[in-house]
């Protein structure tokens, strides 16, 4: 477990630390947004939290309404598989689309309370337990730092933190 700034703000040790307190502080937070499974293949986005719809304009004056939260999740590259009970509901590999068995188990982390966070010490891996015995697990299986392809990222107000390959942890500030 390492972790690397790009910022001189924070050392090493501080962005650790402001990692996991973001991390834990996703528990007791409803899961209000949920993206992934149609288009963007294995990757998911999950919004926690407050969520503020914002305008957005485009260079071509065109307006798109965006949506941010408290706390925000992007799965990248990682592998992850998502359990309800004893059941495997779908993972990264499973098929995309509009009601696919990705977009249909996807789905149903919308309007769900975090009642469990677990943060692996080594690797970052995470696993979010939801109430109606709803778990997500994510590996942080990329390594390949020539490809520098990142496992998942995770916003929490002034703070962007990215684990990267070898879980290497990156910190920088939000920009949003």
């Amino acid at each position: 477990m390492s972790t690397e700034s790009n910022h001189a703000q924070k050392g090493e040790v501080e962005i650790e630390i402001d990692f996991r307190r973001a991390v834990a502080g996703m528990e007791g937070l409803l899961c209000g947004g949920v993206y992934g499974g149609v288009a963007i293949a294995r990757e998911l986005q999950l919004l926690f939290g407050s969520i503020a719809v914002r305008p957005f304009t485009l260079k071509s004056g065109r307006i798109l309404n965006t949506e941010s939260s408290e706390i925000a999740l992007f799965v990248g590259d990682a592998a992850w598989r998502l359990e309800q009970g004893k059941r495997v509901l779908c993972s990264s590999t499973s098929g995309i689309g509009n009601e696919s068995h990705m977009d249909l188990g996807v789905r149903r982390l919308k309007g769900r309370r975090v009642v469990g966070v677990q943060l692996v010490d080594v690797s970052f891996d995470l696993r979010l337990t939801f109430d109606s015995d709803i778990v997500l697990h994510i590996f942080c299986d990329q390594t390949n730092r020539d490809e520098r392809a990142d496992n998942y990222s995770l916003m929490s107000g002034p703070d962007y933190f990215t684990v990267g390959s070898e879980s290497v942890l990156l910190w920088a500030a939000n920009k949003a």
